[in-house]
């Protein structure tokens, strides 16, 4: 059984003290964090609110701060602890970073990994953790240590090859159009709608899911149409001038429909 420290809870971190905390293979001895939500909901882990009260170094410690608190992390570890993380796996979860941010740390012998679960962690429930695929920067020599922690969270390693080690921006770039940027879009959607009193779930819901449908057998298939219909791939720019126009009086939901409307043409050129 592996023991397993987290610093920092936000969604990630609480996302996963919830899968590790039920799951039978892991322990999880502490979670170190300046923020609780509810500090009876890990009856057997202890619940620190600073670095310096970490009393025992588990076999493995996720920081799944943000980013730009990593680094800081590190640092802070290995001047506490020095030779006393050597041997354990000290893994970041930024999917924006790679193992730079964890020097500190394997000057003192950690095996120190960069593993970002791709997944979004809105709902914070232990399920985002099943069968996702995580983003993997590590040496070589210990592929096998975070394979066997992946597969225990349920999930598969993806190991970077140099070309996505070298574009992790561009990598972590992904996730977000794909997520952020399609919440977005329903966001707006949603807003618009409430303007004039129509029924989101009625009409909202229906027309997301056969979106998203049309996506993934475009991505199946790997065919390279852009499964997208109505005014813009239509070029119909007096239908758009006229949503822009209705739109006059919610200036920043105008703004946003533009915004969204350029970037779709820029795609489609």
């Amino acid at each position: 059984m592996k023991s397993i420290g987290i610093i920092g809870y936000g969604n990630v971190g609480q996302t996963l003290a919830k899968y590790i905390y039920a799951c039978e293979k892991l322990e999880l001895l502490w979670i170190c964090s300046k923020h609780f939500n509810d500090k009876n909901i890990f009856p057997t882990a202890k619940l620190l609110l600073d670095i310096s009260q970490i009393e025992s170094i588990p076999d493995v410690i996720f920081i799944t701060s943000n980013d730009n608190q990593i680094e800081n992390i590190a640092t802070m570890l290995s001047n506490i602890f020095d030779y006393k993380i050597a041997s354990k796996l000290i893994i970041h979860t930024s999917g924006a970073f790679g193992l730079e941010l964890l020097n500190n740390c394997e000057k003192y012998g950690a095996i120190t990994i960069a593993a970002h679960p791709f997944q979004t962690f809105f709902s914070k429930e232990i399920s985002c953790l099943n069968d996702i695929f995580w983003g993997v920067e590590i040496n070589n020599e210990y592929t096998a240590d975070v394979t066997e922690l992946i597969v225990t969270l349920n999930g598969y390693p993806f190991f970077f090859p140099p070309e996505i080690i070298n574009n992790k921006a561009l990598y972590h770039s992904v996730a977000v159009a794909v997520s952020n940027y399609v919440s977005g879009a329903i966001k707006l959607g949603t807003l618009l709608a409430k303007e004039i009193n129509l029924p989101q779930k009625e009409f909202i819901i229906p027309i997301v899911n056969q979106t998203i449908k049309n996506c993934f057998k475009s991505i199946i298939d790997n065919d390279t149409n852009f499964p997208l219909t109505g005014p813009i791939v239509r070029n119909d720019t007096e239908t758009i001038e006229k949503h822009i126009e209705a739109l006059n009086k919610l200036p920043n939901l105008q703004q946003s429909y533009i915004d969204f409307a350029n970037g779709l043409k820029s795609l489609l050129n």
